[in-house]
């Protein structure tokens, strides 16, 4: 009968190192970050930042009834943070409202932080991709 540690080391411990070496594969082609466009202007609806509460929100103004807002990553930096978002246009093949409409996206940063936000705006049938642009920043409330 095989002890304990020989089983441990026969089977767990390959199963962690495997483990290991894959996790590291996958966060060695993940540490470019999103895609940064710095001369293309945002064309989309109007976005703010309301720090007023405990937490940053970014408030979307759209044209119409349909747009999404969807927040894509959220990452810390040595200014501060990050939020990537992106901006998804109404289906076509619907009647909207033809009214403003407000959205408001909570983004769990703190309103003690300094905050820039990027957006991108995409079709309703696209895949998000492409490059995002700085459209509002807030600075640490007190």
């Amino acid at each position: 009968m095989r002890s304990t540690s020989t089983r441990v080391r026969r089977f767990v411990l390959p199963a962690l190192l495997a483990g290991a070496l894959l996790s590291g594969a996958f966060l060695a082609g993940c540490h470019s970050g999103p895609e940064i466009a710095d001369n293309d202007p945002y064309r989309g609806p109007d976005l703010r930042v309301d720090s007023s509460r405990d937490q940053h929100q970014i408030v979307m103004t759209a044209p119409t009834g349909g747009w999404t807002i969807t927040r894509e990553l959220a990452r810390q930096d040595a200014s501060g943070f990050e939020v990537f978002v992106t901006i998804t246009r109404p289906n076509p093949r619907f009647v909207q409202t033809q009214a403003i409409t407000e959205q408001r996206l909570a983004t769990g940063v703190s309103s003690r932080e300094a905050m820039t936000v990027y957006a991108r705006q995409v079709e309703f049938d696209e895949t998000p991709a492409g490059p995002y642009t700085r459209v509002a920043e807030a600075t640490p409330q007190e």
